[in-house]
């Protein structure tokens, strides 16, 4: 065990190394994080006025979401869930509050406190609402797209 030991630091410390020299080739603007929270603000421009074209710029091959339990393969599908309330009479608002963004390279993760609201039809005041959302994202081009959105709606407690 003990002729093992020294293998395995030497182990660990070239990972170290090659984790170091990775990172090194790999560049970031200081302006990434404001760009993703950004993204994820362009998303609910778009998602409220259904601008199903402005939504692609924002979204990578391959995307897809899991919201309000359901998985949706497409934005496309997830936006046209939304769409089917919002032609019902349904306004949502939507916020991305509190954000924390990591970027290394060209992925990031964001979670945030989406604070907006719902209001339904016939309803004479939006009812506040929160969510607790993550997002992976890319970077293509130049610019940063979704990869994958989660949405949880926050339980609000029952009044005693």
């Amino acid at each position: 065990m003990r002729k093992l030991l020294p293998l395995f630091v030497c182990g660990l410390l070239s990972l170290g190394k090659c984790r170091g020299a990775n990172a090194q080739n790999c560049k970031t603007d200081p302006k990434d994080k404001a760009a993703v929270v950004q993204t994820m603000r362009t998303m609910y421009e778009a998602a409220t006025v259904d601008d199903f074209a402005k939504l692609h710029t924002v979204v990578a091959p391959g995307f897809y979401a899991f919201d309000g339990g359901v998985r949706y393969e497409s934005m496309d599908s997830l936006m046209d869930a939304v769409k089917a309330f919002q032609d019902k009479g349904a306004k949502f608002v939507w916020n991305v509050t509190k954000p924390e963004v990591t970027v290394e390279c060209d992925r990031a993760w964001i979670t945030y406190l989406n604070d907006g609201s719902i209001q339904m039809p016939g309803a004479s005041a939006p009812a506040p609402q929160q969510w607790l959302e993550s997002a992976i994202l890319k970077k293509q081009d130049g610019a940063w797209t979704l990869v994958f959105f989660h949405s949880t709606r926050v339980v609000v407690p029952a009044a005693e």
